[in-house]
């Protein structure tokens, strides 16, 4: 099924299922998983880090005001590019997330426990776009290129009965290129030709949970609503409806209620020859036989 467009999955599916349903590898952060390494000659995307090694949780911040977070921040990531272009012969995408904006500093995210005072301006779009833009010239000069996916919106410190109607947005732990305004700015902004969008429709999810139900799926399609800038995909489900779809659940694709429609639309992009679509998760075979079908029959 993969004649005309690249399917691919996460390393973890192992070396057997891989080859057993010839698909692609998008790399984990980590290099050096020996899971990476067994389907080397797979890997057509690699998946940039999110934390700064040895940090204990340091966001890559390549947005930050502060010069050492961001110099520290660019050099991991451009690290990480050279080697995974030396590692993986097949290798011709790189995907990375924005940066924080909304964060305490240090930038580490504050998951369960309580939320400290955010420092949105120890953060700019400006340095932003200059350092993803420094980044897709690297991509450029080893013949790769270069997304930034659309965060996982964070609900931390927010109860799960809270309406989201009564959310100060100031309260939100938040990254650049959440909503879907400012992720497809972000590729106008760059500039760089080897330069576009991943959309993970589950961390889109999330940020539709922003907005009453009768409102989310519109919201929803509004991630879709330029095609063109988008050139990689983490395909997956999740649910609008209930709060569970407040987190990051990366369902198999047709087990939430993102709809046929949504999916019809993403498999007609893939459809495109040389797009790459990852199935980022794995639970077992049965679940990824059930995905497949479900992909075959849209």
């Amino acid at each position: 099924m993969n004649d005309v467009w690249m399917l691919a999955i996460s390393p973890k599916a192992g070396e057997a299922v891989v080859r057993e349903y010839g698909l692609y590898v998008e790399s984990s952060a980590s290099l050096a998983d020996p899971r990476n390494l067994s389907v080397a000659d797979r890997v057509v995307s690699a998946h940039a880090p999110i934390a700064l090694p040895e940090s204990g949780g340091w966001r890559v911040h390549i947005a930050s005001t502060q010069p050492d977070l961001r110099q520290v921040s660019l050099r991991t990531v451009r690290e990480h590019v050279i080697r995974a272009h030396r590692l993986f012969p097949g290798l011709r995408h790189i995907n990375m997330h924005a940066a924080p904006h909304q964060f305490p500093d240090p930038p580490v995210r504050p998951g369960s426990n309580p939320v400290p005072p955010l420092r949105p301006d120890l953060a700019r779009w400006e340095v932003l776009v200059d350092s993803v833009r420094s980044v897709a010239r690297l991509c450029q000069s080893l013949g790769l290129t270069l997304s930034v996916e659309n965060n996982w919106a964070y609900w931390d410190g927010i109860a799960p009965e809270t309406p989201p109607e009564t959310c100060d947005p100031a309260r939100f732990v938040e990254y650049f290129c959440t909503s879907p305004e400012e992720w497809l700015r972000l590729p106008l902004d760059v500039n760089e030709p080897n330069f576009s969008m991943c959309l993970d429709p589950s961390h889109a999810a999330p940020y539709c949970h922003r907005r009453p139900v009768r409102d989310r799926r519109e919201v929803l399609t509004r991630f879709l609503s330029e095609l063109p800038l988008l050139g990689h995909l983490h395909w997956n489900d999740s649910d609008l409806y209930h709060v569970r779809g407040r987190d990051d659940l990366h369902l198999p694709i047709g087990s939430g209620n993102l709809g046929d429609e949504f999916h019809c639309t993403l498999k007609g992009w893939a459809g495109e020859a040389g797009h790459v679509a990852v199935l980022e998760h794995f639970a077992d075979r049965a679940s990824l036989e059930r995905e497949l079908a479900y992909i075959a029959s849209l």
